[in-house]
């Protein structure tokens, strides 16, 4: 980290927010490359395991409306608007060179909300798809960032849960795992009673 010359402020609150924001401030292009960097490491280790398997973590749809304040109305006096859906996804999948890397996905669809219609709140037309990817590694920084932070070890942990082989379980292992769910509900049965029997009072 470059060492910078602290700044000096009459207003107390502002020096006090500037002192708790230096390390970030300063340290700012470091932890970008430590980002990237940590991105580089794990898209090379999955390549290294041979993992050629490809595989997709969505991370949630979202609505996008074409006129912000048209929507809001108009989700006020009915419960629909239209514009687009759109969805973040990272995918361990070939790029345009046949290899496989960490890709950023963005998904869009022309379509509406509807907090009414049964399936949604979110319906869209499958037909009118727009999709973009490209290497994680190669997008904005506040789009990495915001994979980083929000989404990569989930992704991480999705891989392992569609490549990984679970030894079946036995009938004695499903067995006590009953018992112990029925145990778990007597017991938090029990704990509902005596509350409920401690918060009562005495009309005497």
């Amino acid at each position: 980290m470059t060492r910078i010359k602290p700044p000096k402020f009459s207003s107390p609150e502002l020096q006090q927010a500037v002192d708790a924001a230096r390390q970030a401030f300063e340290g700012a292009d470091d932890a970008k490359t430590r980002l990237s960097n940590d991105l580089k490491e794990l898209e090379t280790y999955l390549r290294e395991t041979g993992l050629a398997q490809e595989v997709r973590m969505g991370t949630g749809k979202c609505f996008c409306p074409i006129d912000q304040r048209e929507a809001e109305i108009s989700l006020d006096m009915d419960g629909t608007a239209s514009g687009f859906i759109e969805e973040e996804a990272l995918v361990w999948s070939k790029d345009n060179s046949g290899r496989f890397r960490i890709l950023y996905e963005n998904c869009r669809w022309e379509g509406y909300v509807d907090v009414d219609m049964p399936g949604g709140p979110y319906h869209w037309d499958d037909s009118t798809l727009e999709r973009e990817a490209k290497p994680l590694i190669e997008t904005p920084f506040d789009v990495r960032k915001r994979m980083y932070e929000t989404h990569v070890v989930d992704f991480v942990n999705a891989i392992a849960k569609q490549v990984r082989i679970d030894r079946p379980r036995s009938t004695s292992e499903r067995l006590d795992e009953f018992m112990k769910e029925l145990r778990d509900i007597d017991t938090s049965h029990s704990k509902s009673t005596d509350a409920s029997k401690g918060g009562a009072k005495s009309t005497i």
